[in-house]
């Protein structure tokens, strides 16, 4: 309980921000830092950064939270 699983597709990790790459290792991290939150929450704090993190390519969030 309490409990995010997160899938994504490609898109996310493949992402820039300038010079550095939002890798999975960022994403684990941004994962942490907003840990405990629903799913719903998890992919409207995803759905805020990834318009900043530069070129668009296909994108794909699902998050399931345990109860």
């Amino acid at each position: 309980p309490g409990q995010t699983l997160l899938f994504y597709t490609d898109g996310i990790v493949e992402a820039r921000r300038g010079a550095n790459p939002f890798n999975e290792d960022s994403l684990a991290a941004f994962a942490a830092q907003h840990a405990g939150l629903d799913a719903a929450s998890l992919i409207d704090q995803l759905a805020t950064l990834i318009p900043k993190l530069g070129p668009e390519d296909d994108i794909a969030l699902l998050a399931i939270s345990a109860q």
